[in-house]
């Protein structure tokens, strides 16, 4: 796909650029039902490395000019694939220099990049699920959760969860005919 559709094929000939990472996440759908989405953290051995992207720079419909990128996926490895059916695209830092140069072979560079990151060491883990909200921020938010760290973070959530739910809404009150009308606002009358 990223080399048959024009808009990709036009940046990955002219446009590569590197994404510095620390590591990335994963929703797997877990619980009953699987309606708890917990997040993993992805971890390479080198602390910083490089995702392979692509950027460009147009105008928008309001005429503002607007620099973007992408982070190219590819298909995951025996480990990231029981979370996600792609994984971003890790670059060797050998393989830095070559990325950012246009006259560089990139067919040839993404194929060695993607046959490297079928054999990447992960380091996955699960982590607080807050992370996934905006306001929240910080190592924390990513740190390692043991099993029974994460069972007694969920338990107490759940509790201040409980604790907060609104009050329940006092019954309807029927007639004979259903449910009754709610009361309506009573005018005033105005003298005459």
């Amino acid at each position: 796909e990223l080399l048959q559709k024009p808009f990709w094929r036009d940046a990955f000939r002219q446009y590569r650029c590197l994404v510095p990472a620390t590591g990335w996440r994963e929703f797997k759908a877990e619980g009953p039902n699987g309606k708890v989405k917990q997040p993993y953290q992805f971890r390479l051995e080198q602390p910083l490395f490089a995702f392979a992207g692509l950027w460009s720079r147009w105008t928008s419909p309001d005429g503002e000019l607007v620099e973007s990128f992408a982070i190219v996926t590819t298909e995951p490895n025996a480990t990231a694939v029981e979370y996600h059916d792609r994984m971003p695209l890790v670059l060797a830092p050998e393989s830095y220099e070559g990325w950012l140069d246009p006259r560089a072979d990139g067919e040839q560079l993404l194929a060695d990049a993607r046959a490297r990151s079928q054999g990447l060491k992960l380091d996955v883990f699960p982590t607080d699920p807050v992370g996934n909200n905006a306001r929240f921020e910080g190592p924390e938010v990513v740190a390692r959760l043991s099993a029974e760290q994460l069972a007694a973070l969920r338990t107490e959530r759940a509790k201040v969860v409980k604790r907060a739910a609104p009050a329940p809404a006092p019954p309807a009150q029927h007639s004979r005919f259903g449910e009754a009308p709610p009361p309506k606002a009573s005018r005033a009358r105005r003298g005459r």
